[in-house]
């Protein structure tokens, strides 16, 4: 069963877990850093630098630290820096070494979609990623994320919560027309009007790829529930 640990204060971090998670990715600077310290104590340094940042400057600029955990181990994690206007800056995605190409770095970027949608409504997140790194621009094109233009190198994707909201509205119109007596021409007309627009067709394109959260309910992007209900109420279409 899969967690998401949600920080904005660290007392509950474990941090020997979390250091892990970033193994590699910690060694690699700090032998870039402390090219004259010992493997290490290079690493150690590094690493209480990093624990220096998280718990001042990270937090007082009310940062939020995501931590995917399953059966008791930290399998990934990320940063996110608010930005101005609901909008989040995505950094530091990583997943642990022993637990790469399982999924785990779609899965966190997923569960911060919907951890962001629920409590910031109509939020965005950008996120930089460098050319070269093709397996985070994998697995974030993967998770629902569009690249959107190149910056110093690195790709610029981005990601918005009104996709989510779209299916959620969508999906309560469904229900709601369901469990009528009678629907009502406007519901109707809404719906139809929906399944026959691109949205509906990106929206279902968007589940076909794995892209929306399985957490959403999403009947409204069945071809034959929605086809059935026009078909069903045709003549009040008329």
């Amino acid at each position: 069963m899969h967690s998401l640990l949600v920080f904005q204060e660290l007392s509950g971090l474990n941090w020997p877990q979390f250091f892990a998670v970033y193994r590699e990715s910690s060694a690699e600077n700090a032998a870039e850093r402390y090219p004259e310290l010992t493997e290490e104590e290079a690493l150690a340094k590094y690493e209480e630098g990093y624990r220096d940042y998280l718990t001042g400057e990270f937090q007082s600029e009310q940062g939020i630290l995501l931590i995917l955990e399953k059966e008791g181990v930290y399998r990934s994690a990320l940063r996110l820096l608010p930005q101005e206007q609901h909008t989040f800056l995505l950094e530091a995605l990583e997943t642990h070494p022993d637990y790469r190409e399982m999924g785990f770095g779609k899965r966190i970027l997923q569960e911060m979609m919907l951890y962001l949608h629920r409590r910031f409504p109509n939020c965005s997140v950008c996120s930089f990623v460098s050319r070269k790194n093709k397996i985070s621009i994998q697995t974030h094109r993967a998770a629902g994320f569009s690249p959107a233009k190149e910056e110093n190198g690195d790709l610029r994707m981005t990601w918005s919560d009104a996709q989510l909201s779209r299916i959620e509205e969508q999906e309560a119109l469904l229900d709601r027309i369901l469990t009528a007596d009678k629907p009502s021409v406007a519901d109707l007309k809404a719906l139809e009007a929906y399944y026959e627009s691109s949205l509906w067709r990106m929206d279902f394109e968007s589940d076909e790829a794995g892209q929306i959260p399985e957490q959403i309910k999403r009947g409204v992007l069945s071809e034959d529930a929605v086809y059935n209900v026009l078909t069903t109420y045709e003549e009040m279409l008329r």
